[in-house]
């Protein structure tokens, strides 16, 4: 378990943190534990908008910040990874929908957990994280179910066993999963703070049946398959409609597995949908809207009631839990994070860090579209050294935005310039602005292109 200790004064920091104390204010009557708990996340986590006219298909219409920000700015603890293999070995890629709708903060897999894995480093007393990969068989040159090993071994490149809480962390020295959450139940959240719970969303035939093989009871798996009645090995659910579900979502509770809903889907914002996720109970619940003014959808925002990034189960929380028991202390103020996504050409690049003071102006704030987003931002290296992202936008005639965004990483052989051409811009974090999408070439070497995605997120 991760765990530190740490003195604390008055704490204004650049990077949003966590007080990492022994335990956090608030303590239960007994121990809270995993399923005890209801959390907000992220669908499709990874992904920058695509551009117009891409952008007017409703389900398509949303943005998000890189990962870590959203842990740090939208108190998401749980994401969305959609995972494929282009080739028969080497890496997996990010992305929604190859050709149409690929634009991602993380274009790599392992890209993706280590900016995970770097947040989590930084803030070691963060309740657990829920990681949801959903292999796409369907649309990848090569199945991913077929390269489930190769998966595994790509999550523990990044993941230390320290960081990670593994089927066999669970089943602990009974002979299924069913036996352990029967008798001992889920971890306590105390006891497996700061790691990552990843789930794969993948329904009952041969890309589970794969997984299984050769992996009885899930020895040696790195991720729980999404659940299925009556299975030895069940422990987290998928369903995605808390509406029609909501029954059986509460009964799926009730017995002690853990559950992902979603608050929202195909675009559309749905009160009902939202509270009857919130009601059922699922442990998880997802949404494309975690921060006001996402996707031109004014002031709206998926949040857990009370502002916390997690709060104590309404089905089967332990008497005396309070959101403070699992997680407290979420930012501080006064803080600016840029981010930045490339792929394409060959690479995969992406870097974030806290600026402080501020120096990049996002224009109108609060839920209206920013007139101009200027600036230049120093970040480190993602080799050692500096990384520089000079951002130079204005929105014309009321009608699109246009200008420019260099990167410039020499460590990491990055000098890319992207010209800027889109009808919006989407609102992200208490106030702060996103894109992504837009073409880039290189400034220097060998010709190469691709797109980029940036994000700007200020907590004032």
């Amino acid at each position: 378990m991760k765990r530190v200790v740490r003195a604390t004064a008055a704490c204004v920091a650049a990077w949003a943190m966590l007080l990492v104390v022994p335990a956090p204010a608030g303590h239960a009557d007994e121990p809270v534990r995993l399923n005890q708990v209801q959390a907000m996340g992220t669908h499709n986590s990874y992904r920058f908008e695509s551009p117009w006219p891409i952008s007017l298909i409703p389900p398509l219409n949303y943005s998000h910040a890189p990962l870590d920000l959203q842990f740090d700015f939208e108190g998401a603890r749980k994401v969305e990874i959609d995972v494929y293999s282009d080739h028969a070995s080497g890496p997996f890629s990010v992305k929604h929908i190859p050709g149409i709708d690929q634009h991602s903060s993380c274009a790599e897999l392992t890209a993706c957990l280590s900016l995970m894995k770097s947040w989590s480093d930084a803030h070691p007393a963060h309740a657990p994280i829920f990681v949801h990969i959903e292999p796409k068989d369907d649309l990848s040159p090569v199945k991913v179910s077929t390269r489930y090993d190769d998966l595994d071994a790509a999550i523990r490149s990044v993941m230390g066993p320290g960081d990670l809480i593994t089927p066999d962390d669970v089943r602990g020295s009974h002979a299924t999963v069913a036996d352990a959450l029967a008798t001992d139940g889920w971890p306590a959240v105390d006891d497996v703070r700061g790691r990552f719970l990843f789930y794969l969303d993948v329904g009952p035939g041969p890309r589970t049946d794969r997984y299984l093989d050769g992996h009885p009871e899930l020895e040696g798996r790195a991720a729980f398959p999404a659940g299925q009645d009556g299975a030895s090995w069940a422990a987290v659910f998928v369903e995605n409609d808390p509406v029609a579900g909501f029954d059986r979502i509460q009964s799926l509770v009730a017995a002690g597995y853990i559950v992902r809903t979603r608050a929202d889907a195909d675009g559309t914002i749905d009160p009902v949908e939202a509270q009857a996720a919130l009601d059922s109970g699922a442990q998880i619940v997802s949404t494309d809207f975690p921060s006001p003014g996402h996707a031109d959808r004014g002031s709206y925002a998926f949040t857990i009631p009370g502002g916390t990034p997690e709060r104590c189960n309404p089905l089967v929380a332990p008497p005396g839990c309070t959101s403070e028991a699992i997680e407290s202390g979420l930012w501080s103020a006064h803080t600016q994070k840029v981010g930045v996504g490339l792929s394409g050409g060959h690479l995969s690049y992406s870097n974030s860090a806290d600026v402080a003071p501020w120096t990049i102006t996002v224009g109108t704030p609060g839920t209206e579209p920013a007139r101009q987003v200027n600036g230049t931002a120093t970040m480190p290296g993602t080799n050692g050294g500096d990384a520089t992202i000079t951002i130079a936008i204005s929105r014309v005639l009321g009608l699109f935005y246009v200008g420019s965004v260099s990167v410039s990483d020499p460590g990491a052989g990055i000098d890319v310039r992207a010209s800027v051409f889109t009808a919006r811009l989407s609102r992200t974090g208490v106030d702060g602005v996103q894109a992504g999408g837009f073409p880039w070439f290189s400034t220097s070497g060998p010709f190469k292109s691709g797109t980029l995605g940036f994000s700007v997120t200020t907590n004032p």
